[in-house]
């Protein structure tokens, strides 16, 4: 599947409510993500055991998940 193709599907298929990016991820593996251009992307990072009880909390307090962004 190309690029284009994908943005046409897409066009068709979804509510245009926000631009999507051009970019169409190819493989991935771990935490990485690799464009059709051979680009690699990180789309996660390791979260620590604050962070993680932190979301737990959140959770339990209002039913809901809540994002937390940790730098390793």
């Amino acid at each position: 599947m190309s690029l284009a193709s994908l943005s046409r599907m897409e066009a068709k298929l979804l509510l245009p409510t926000y631009e999507r990016p051009p970019i169409l991820f190819v493989r991935g593996r771990g935490v990485y993500l690799w464009d059709s251009r051979g680009q690699r992307v990180v789309v996660a990072e390791r979260i620590d055991s604050d962070s993680t009880q932190e979301i737990q909390e959140t959770k339990a307090a209002t039913g809901r998940r809540k994002e937390v962004h940790a730098h390793a």
